[in-house]
């Protein structure tokens, strides 16, 4: 059993970072990796981390461990994530964007929507998966976020190893308890009458089996340092024994780090080195988000010093970066806007590559070029000498970028545009070489200049500028929220010598760019995964199904820990009932046979519809209260997915075809509202 000393004590060699040097050489003369050899590669990715939030951006907070990746190593000035988490993690897995896999709208894996359960379809090939095939060990800490609702979903079905970490969107640092707790009650957090024991649940998974006592109480960061250092350390013996020139096999880790996530959690001895800071948690959050920095800090240093100490450095790749800009608790100054935006603050992350299969020339160097999160999968599949299996429902988006790292910078980056968000005509970004078009209007709160050492502020029209000085605030205060509808979308140029920071508006300066960039948005999107529950992901089942509620139990292997210490606790659960011989599905139905008249189960009224193609079917209807005067949609089998747009709403839906016999067809419906919220629809009985 690890205990909580033992992990601090592990700990302790990075935070001796904080004080004195433990740099050491740079291997291969520092040349980068040899052609023959493929580099082990480490892939840390923080959790709602501000690109203020680092020493190495802001001078306060204590990151030496951070702050040498980018000195002693290459800047990544333009490096892109998606404006939060799960599609992030989804395009790193899959190497397509976004807006191709699915889940642009929303998470996966949450429990604070279990009313559908979803996974990332099984027809990707993630990432781990492409690297085993060149020979790669591989393995994963941290958050999950992609689906597990079935065994088969989760990591170590996807190409993992080895797993240790959390299947949802965010849990507690020491209790592992999904996290917000379920507070009770119908309507709270997304609660349905079968499922409110999955709110207390221990979300803690190592493999596919629960995670045994020995982490209860054990803050995150501690629990991922001593098995990253590990699977280091084992990966050091293999080497030893047979070093990869001479055909040992390297190895991957992806650390997707708990810090800074919410809730907002840091030990005492990390708290006391900003006595300075404000103190009182409730009314600023800046003392625990230096303090969770520092400890993320320690994390990644934990992680080189053991690469370094098993001479692995010199045939490592290090990737640090974040899947999303800061949270209103952190901080993305002098950047405009933050996570859930299209403004940079929500897409520009902290980005820097290190280990000593870069050259040692790009040490201290900058990278200008656009690299996206999903890019890093078929650069690593280069570097492993693999080709990827490209199969799926979309097309590969990833572009190696390796010789735009490999010249530091000098050689242009082959990502020369991205697709940035898709929410239809009305709302998304997409920039182009160095411009930027942002469509859709947004509240864009900025970062004040005197975080950290004050709390983190963001403007907000009527309260003023509390520090006038800090030129970056200003926009919010003369603007409000800023318009830019789908008729008049807002350009920049967003280059490290132009605009960074979206100051200015140049759309009507330049009316024939924006037409084009307009139209090439709209063209890109027109294949992306819509609707919400559309054929990029797989489609479990509903989870008010008592079948699927004991599956769901049984494949996650949740239950509390032994003294977890959770406030609510849940109640004690009996055996699930024995496996139950799987039923038949439903019989396909085609948009011929949906055609008609049907009336809505709640006396709303009758949607009418009608066949637009082979698998395609339009929705309309005179209801004063509906959501089906507008829509479209597709049929796959016996599963309808709808997307309803009008003026009253919009809805991402999948409906269940059943029926008695022809004349007695039934749809009952799963939906969801942009972004991922739940909402209900009522069923649909064919009317006569």
């Amino acid at each position: 059993m690890i205990s909580r000393l033992a992990l601090v004590q592990c700990v302790f060699f990075a935070a001796l970072s904080h004080n004195q040097d433990v740099t050491e050489a740079r291997g291969f003369g520092g040349t980068g990796a040899s052609a023959g050899s493929k580099p082990n590669i480490v892939f840390i990715l923080a959790d709602d981390l501000g690109w203020n939030n680092i020493g190495h951006h802001n001078g306060v907070t204590r990151s030496p461990n951070i702050d040498a990746l980018y000195t002693e190593g290459l800047t990544l000035n333009h490096s892109y994530s998606h404006k939060w988490c799960a599609p992030t993690r989804a395009a790193l897995m899959t190497g397509r964007l976004p807006y191709h896999t699915g889940i642009e709208h929303g998470n996966l894996g949450s429990y604070d929507a279990p009313e559908f359960l979803l996974a990332l379809s099984a027809e990707w090939t993630f990432l781990p998966a492409t690297l085993k095939a060149a020979g790669y060990s591989t393995h994963m800490l941290g958050k999950w976020n992609l689906g597990h609702w079935a065994e088969w979903y989760m990591p170590t079905h996807r190409g993992f190893d080895s797993y240790l970490g959390y299947l949802s969107a965010d849990e507690q640092y020491y209790t592992h308890y999904k996290w917000p707790p379920y507070s009770g009650g119908a309507g709270s957090l997304g609660y349905t009458a079968s499922l409110p024991s999955l709110y207390n649940i221990t979300d803690l998974t190592n493999g596919t089996g629960k995670a045994t006592a020995e982490y209860d109480g054990v803050y995150s960061t501690y629990m991922y340092a001593a098995e990253a250092r590990r699977i280091i350390a084992a990966a050091a013996d293999r080497n030893a024994a047979a070093p990869h020139a001479e055909g040992g096999a390297p190895f991957f880790l992806y650390l997707a780090a708990q810090s800074i996530h919410t809730p907002l959690e840091a030990p005492d001895e990390y708290m006391a080195l900003y006595p300075d800071a404000p103190d009182e948690r409730n009314n600023s959050d800046a003392r625990v988000i230096h303090a969770m920095v520092t400890a993320l800090d320690d994390l990644v240093g934990n992680v080189t010093g053991a690469l370094k100490s098993g001479n692995l450095w010199a045939n490592t790749l290090v990737v640090f970066t974040a899947d999303n800009g800061g949270d209103t608790h952190g901080n993305n100054y002098p950047l405009r806007g933050g996570k859930f935006t299209t403004w940079e603050g929500g897409l520009r992350v902290v980005g820097a590559v290190s280990g000593g299969a870069l050259p040692a020339s790009c040490d201290g160097g900058v990278a200008d070029g656009l690299v996206h999160i999903c890019d890093w999968h078929a650069t690593f599949a280069h570097l492993a000498g693999v080709t990827i299996n490209a199969t799926g429902p979309r097309p590969l988006d990833s572009i190696n970028v390796w010789p735009h790292l490999a010249s530091c910078g000098a050689q242009p980056s082959p990502r020369t545009a991205l697709l940035h968000h898709y929410d239809g005509p009305t709302q998304g970004a997409y920039r182009e070489g160095d411009l930027k078009l942002i469509i859709g209007s947004m509240t864009p709160f900025c970062w004040d200049a005197a975080y950290p050492l004050e709390p983190s502020k963001h403007c907000t029209p009527g309260t003023g500028d509390p520090h006038p000085r800090d030129w970056a605030c200003s926009p919010c205060k003369s603007e409000g929220p800023q318009p830019c509808p789908s008729e008049s979308p807002c350009l920049f140029n967003v280059s490290s010598q132009a605009d960074p920071l979206e100051k200015t508006n140049i759309a009507v300066e330049h009316p024939e760019i924006v037409k084009a960039m307009v139209a090439k948005y709209n063209a890109l999107g027109a294949d992306t995964c819509t609707p919400h529950l559309g054929s990029c992901l797989d489609y479990i089942g509903v989870a008010d199904e008592p079948k699927l509620v004991a599956q769901t139990v049984a494949s996650m292997h949740v239950g509390p820990l032994p003294n977890a210490g959770d406030p609510h606790p849940a109640a004690p659960t009996t055996p699930p009932p024995p496996p139950t011989a799987p039923t038949a599905p439903p019989p396909p139905v085609s948009p011929q046979a949906l055609a008609g008249r049907w009336a809505l189960d709640d006396g709303g009224g009758v949607v009418v519809v009608t066949a637009a193609g082979p698998t395609a079917i339009r929705v309309s209807t005179t209801a004063a209260k509906s959501c089906w005067d507008a829509g479209t949609g597709t049929v796959e089998g016996s599963v309808i997915n709808l997307n309803a747009t009008s003026a009253a709403c919009t809805r991402f839906g999948v409906g269940t075809v059943s029926a008695a016999d022809a004349a007695a067809l039934q749809v009952k419906w799963v939906c969801s509202k942009p972004g991922g919220a739940s909402c209900s629809w009522p069923g649909w009985s064919k009317a006569p």
